[in-house]
């Protein structure tokens, strides 16, 4: 893990992700001037019919948009796509992550007790994140400041969710869940992938049926375009996540990253060498693996393959599909 005299943003890792939060943070803000832009058209279409024709289409047109990029912001490993304010990067910078016992309460949310009571709310942890520190008991921490705010990291991830001091809590421990880590993910991931992949195809195939009757209007084909476009990336995250369902039985491996590169909003591509404990040698071509894979296999030096070719780890929600070939 980290030198513990390390500030936590030199972490490379730390450091990727604190940029992809932080670009995550502006583009919610910006869905959500954009959901309120939606909420006032229709007042302003009675206040100034002249702006009905413009402004209502207009909102049409970036709705799917904006359904799109809530749920691709909000399906991933890290904080809420609800979340537009990220962690400042003084807390990260001024001092290093040090690890703590970590107790779960029984609330909404994320209530977390730390030793000499100290009580911490962790902002947008998603249900697998928050099982990972119920059942290990432990988290990663910087701060507090003198305003109370704190950045948590979880055992296996590098992402820093924002945190804050609250008041004492009344409740008991929250205990693990039957599920497996990675089966809770995956159901969520898959659950919310098929509900918007379905909304956008239900909205896409009424806009197509509504667009072949005339009059064509140049803004009945453009919400009708925006509509289907935005069927692809949400069919694409749904088979992906329909790829990963098939988890186990999970078969270690010993890993060395060969090379990978990062992309813009938490995910990375690459290719890691593995060796099997019966001497077989592969590669494991990577595409759209999270970031935390790449840092686990860096420090840990460890990967855990299923037969279907899914790596990742089977007591963190970091996996990712991959193509194994041979070496040699």
């Amino acid at each position: 893990m980290t030198s513990v005299a390390t500030p936590a943003i030199e972490d490379a890792f730390t450091s990727q992700l604190f940029a992809v939060s932080v670009w995550r943070a502006r583009v919610s803000l910006l869905c959500w001037v954009i959901l309120l832009v939606l909420a006032v058209t229709p007042a302003l279409g009675l206040l100034a019919p002249g702006l009905a024709g413009v402004t209502v289409p207009a909102g049409q047109l970036a709705m799917p948009l904006v359904i799109v990029t809530f749920w691709r912001v909000g399906t991933r490993i890290e904080p809420s796509a609800m979340e537009w304010r990220p962690i400042p990067r003084q807390l990260l910078a001024g001092q290093p992550w040090r690890e703590t016992s970590a107790l779960v309460l029984n609330v909404r949310g994320t209530v977390l007790v730390l030793p000499d009571g100290e009580y911490v709310r962790v902002r947008g942890l998603p249900q697998a994140v928050r099982e990972v520190v119920v059942r290990a008991g432990r988290v990663w921490v910087v701060g507090p400041d003198a305003a109370g705010r704190l950045a948590v990291r979880v055992d296996g991830m590098y992402m820093p969710w924002p945190a804050r001091r609250v008041s004492p809590r009344q409740a008991t421990a929250a205990l693990p869940a039957g599920d497996s880590i990675v089966a809770t993910w995956v159901r969520l991931h898959r659950s919310s992938a098929g509900g918007v992949f379905a909304l956008i195809g239900f909205c896409a195939v009424l806009r197509v049926a509504v667009a072949v009757i005339p009059p064509w209007r140049a803004w009945d084909i453009l919400v009708t375009v925006a509509f289907v476009l935005a069927v692809i990336p949400s069919w694409s995250w749904l088979r992906y996540v329909t790829r990963l369902r098939h988890t186990g039985p999970w078969v270690r491996a010993d890993a060395e990253i060969q090379s990978w590169q990062a992309r813009r909003n938490g995910l990375a591509d690459g290719t890691v060498a593995l060796t099997f404990a019966d001497g077989r040698r592969f590669t494991a071509w990577l595409d759209k693996a999270p970031v935390d894979l790449f840092a686990n296999v860096t420090h840990d030096r460890i990967l855990w393959v299923t037969e279907n070719g899914v790596v990742g780890y089977p007591y963190y929600p970091v996996l990712a599909a991959a193509r194994l070939t041979p070496q040699g």
